[in-house]
């Protein structure tokens, strides 16, 4: 069985610090979210281009070749950016998850603010 604790009302400062960190927070979260979608934009120029130049070059030298051989080739000689498309799509997917929670957090504490300022003036 767990013993249930007491935890005091926030105070209005304590509950402008938490919204001054999460500010603080969410600042970070969009700069860290802009650089995410910038390496995944790059990463997918980058295997698109390499892509068509790869299905391009067999072209010249195989044209009794399928499209779906060509494609093929060109997927396993562009993988290594397909990789790095792959692993920068993921960290823009966090960025975008990590600046959400923080901005769900922020919306909690102002609720929360909101409640305490409330509780505060029905006191007077």
């Amino acid at each position: 069985m767990t013993t249930a604790t007491y935890d005091p009302p926030l105070t209005p400062v304590q509950v402008e610090r938490k919204l001054l960190e999460l500010i603080q927070s969410n600042q970070r979260a969009y700069v860290d979210l802009r650089d995410a979608e910038h390496a995944y934009e790059v990463a997918k120029a980058e295997h698109q281009i390499a892509y068509a130049r790869a299905r391009l070059d067999t072209y010249a030298d195989h044209k009794d070749w399928t499209v779906g051989r060509r494609d093929d080739v060109a997927t396993v000689a562009t993988e290594d950016l397909r990789l790095k498309l792959a692993a920068a799509e993921a960290v823009a997917k966090s960025a975008r998850a990590k600046a959400s929670a923080v901005k769900v957090q922020a919306d909690l504490v102002r609720s929360i603010g909101l409640s305490v300022r409330t509780s505060m003036s029905v006191g007077d």
